[in-house]
């Protein structure tokens, strides 16, 4: 499953975003970010057995992010 994650440019926003991604059961199995101004462009391919709507519920809540969006493949 890929997601693009759109978050505010600031010291500690990657620990963040993969610190959950990590606890709430899912591995990282590709990742990849953009600067563009104050803002950076995450895009994240994960893999779980967990439903990933799970785990972009709990991305949006995170104070930095200002968008996430699945990519169908």
């Amino acid at each position: 499953m890929k997601l693009n994650i759109e978050v505010n440019k600031v010291e500690g926003v990657l620990v963040r975003v993969l610190g959950l991604v990590s606890r709430r059961g899912f591995s990282v199995t590709s990742f990849s970010a953009k600067t563009t101004g104050s803002f950076m462009n995450l895009s994240l391919e994960v893999d779980s057995e967990r439903p990933v709507s799970l785990l972009i519920c709990q991305l949006e809540k995170l104070f930095n992010v200002i968008s996430v969006s699945q990519v169908s493949t």
